[in-house]
């Protein structure tokens, strides 16, 4: 599974209810991805505090990481052109 950057913000800023930000926190524990955008989204957000800074970096680290391969650009490209995601 790989997680999508709102998935994360909404849980490092405690806006998911009960039930979502339990499924998060189990699903980190089974070896979840994150894609290296994601990683550039939250840790590039301007303004953040230091405190929001280290969450972020603790969580994300918790998280495997795919880099992009031309296979994976352009599975996503195509994705985007048939569905609306």
């Amino acid at each position: 599974m790989v997680f999508d950057t709102n998935i994360l913000i909404y849980y490092l800023n405690g806006a998911l209810n009960t039930r979502a930000k339990k499924y998060v926190e189990e699903t980190i524990t089974t070896g979840v991805w994150k894609s290296v955008i994601t990683r550039i989204e939250i840790l590039g957000w301007p303004n953040q505090s230091e405190n929001s800074m280290i969450a972020a970096k603790m969580l994300l680290n918790e998280l495997r990481e795919q880099m992009l391969t031309k296979i994976i650009v352009q599975k996503c490209i195509s994705l985007r052109q048939h569905h609306r995601i």
